[in-house]
């Protein structure tokens, strides 16, 4: 089995969104004023033990750089798309300087009821510029109401942010190159359960995926705009395993496995942690 399923539902989901997502012209000097060239990353759990939500910290770090958007970050009139949504407020103009939203794993498991449900740690990455001086990282989850409500807020004091340590060093090979990653829209397919001999056929199959994608409408007319990339790390099997057969002891690299939910139709991981030292360095928008 091969994991190109987050691939596809990328695929259906930014099939409107092309001309909203692509990069916009950023106002480099301001930019540069509130941020170094490097990235943030926040790993977070998200665990909810009924009726207890809990957001913990696991670590921060830094990145070499950051590749993401740059322009119309400080409209912050509305919240941005997500259950959850986070800010970087720098501590001594109290102004927000970033924003963004997010959905995860999280909330499919708060909303599917299945027998055997039982209280799992659910991981999440969240990616920022690197800010300059001294911020504060705000979280805030979505309720039905509509309503926001602070779960977790973390000190960002940059130059005490030391570089991530747990990176792995896959292979990457680029399909389509639009350029810069700073103006181009940036997609990266990983590699999970294929083993070391069968990086050929990975590759294949992922030059077909992108050859098939850009011959379609609107992706054939921004194909000058949208980058995309391999990344390569074998397995140890490339059987896909079910986290609900304990017999299974082997797994492959990222974990990913059917079963989540009590469901046949979840092929997910939960090591989300472990793919974003996968992506790394790598320029990546969308995984």
């Amino acid at each position: 089995m091969r994991l190109f399923l987050a691939l596809c539902a990328t695929i259906i989901f930014f099939g409107c969104n092309l001309t909203t997502t692509t990069r916009q012209p950023a106002n480099s000097s301001l930019f540069e004023c509130r941020f170094q060239r490097g990235a943030l990353r926040v790993d977070i759990v998200l665990r909810d033990s009924m009726p207890n939500k809990e957001v913990n910290i696991v670590s921060v770090s830094s990145l070499e750089e950051w590749t993401g958007r740059r322009g119309d970050i400080y409209k912050v009139d509305n919240h941005p798309m997500g259950n959850f949504v986070y800010y970087i407020i720098e501590d001594k103009t109290r102004d927000t300087i970033w924003t963004d939203g997010f959905c995860a794993l999280y909330e499919e498991w708060v909303n599917t009821p299945y027998e055997g449900k039982s209280i799992i740690d659910y991981e999440h990455t969240i990616y920022t510029p690197m800010p300059r001086r001294k911020s504060t990282l705000v979280i805030e989850q979505r309720a039905r109401n509509g309503v926001y409500t602070e779960i977790q807020r973390v000190d960002i004091l940059p130059n005490k942010i030391k570089p991530c340590g747990t990176l792995l060093k896959p292979t990457v090979k680029c399909i389509n190159d639009a350029g810069d990653p700073r103006t181009s829209l940036d997609f990266l397919i990983l590699a999970d359960a294929y083993m070391a001999d069968e990086e050929a056929k990975f590759d294949s199959m992922a030059q077909s995926i992108v050859a098939e994608w850009l011959s379609r409408e609107p992706w054939c007319r921004y194909k000058d705009r949208i980058s995309f990339r391999t990344a390569f790390l074998p397995s140890k099997t490339n059987v896909v395993g079910d986290c609900r057969d304990k017999s299974i002891k082997e797994f492959s690299i990222l974990n990913s496995q059917f079963g989540w939910h009590g469901s046949d139709r979840y092929l997910i991981t939960n090591d989300v942690f472990r793919q974003s030292d996968y992506v790394g360095n790598i320029p990546a928008d969308y995984v």
